[in-house]
């Protein structure tokens, strides 16, 4: 089973302090392997009362990327791990 560990790098935000785009890496790892890709995403303009920026915490902008591009994203990178590890075979001569 895979593990996913995203991070948020930077935020876009406009003239009212309402995050617009969201910069962030995402490290997928099957426990052998891991990969790291860099991605950014906008977001939607919020439809309930916006978090005040200075209230928003890591967790937070977290939740939103995965719940825009959390699945693509990691579909993506666990597509990637599979084809790394094609054709890879473990053990040793002399145990065959």
């Amino acid at each position: 089973m895979n593990t996913y560990e995203y991070k948020i790098i930077n935020m876009q935000r406009n003239g009212n302090g309402i995050v617009r785009t969201v910069s962030f890496s995402v490290t997928a790892s099957d426990g052998v392997d891991s990969v790291t890709r860099t991605y950014s995403t906008g977001l939607p303009e919020p439809i309930d009362t916006p978090i005040d920026y200075s209230d928003l915490t890591e967790t937070q902008v977290i939740t939103w990327v995965k719940d825009l591009v959390g699945t693509f994203t990691e579909e993506r990178l666990a597509a990637y791990i599979i084809s790394k590890n094609e054709g890879r075979q473990t053990g040793m001569p002399w145990d065959a």
